[in-house]
């Protein structure tokens, strides 16, 4: 490797020039703003689609155990099926911006 200030060869491993004792190999100072972007992306799909599987299996399970006694029609049943989805996706989107927040 040769020294970007006073081109003398240097070893690949060396940190530091044999002959100025300039820096060669720095250290990384973190992600990108688009790598961060990205794992926000993902992460932000990923725990709304968990989140919503949960929403929907308490929706079910609440429609099939404490609110079976109101006897709901398939339309009421649909509506509550879907706020417990969305309730679940806006949760999980929720984890994911407190988890980015704390990382």
């Amino acid at each position: 490797m040769f020294c970007p200030n006073c081109t003398t060869q240097n070893h690949a491993t060396d940190v530091r020039c044999m002959h100025c004792g300039t820096t060669l190999i720095f250290e990384a100072q973190g992600h990108s703003t688009n790598y961060r972007r990205g794992a926000l992306f993902l992460n932000l799909r990923m725990y709304g689609g968990i989140g919503s599987v949960l929403g929907l299996a308490i929706s079910f399970l609440l429609l099939n155990t404490i609110l079976q006694s109101f006897y709901f029609d398939s339309q009421e049943k649909g509506i509550v099926t879907f706020l417990g989805a969305t309730a679940g996706a806006i949760g999980g989107w929720i984890v994911a911006l407190i988890k980015r927040q704390y990382s």
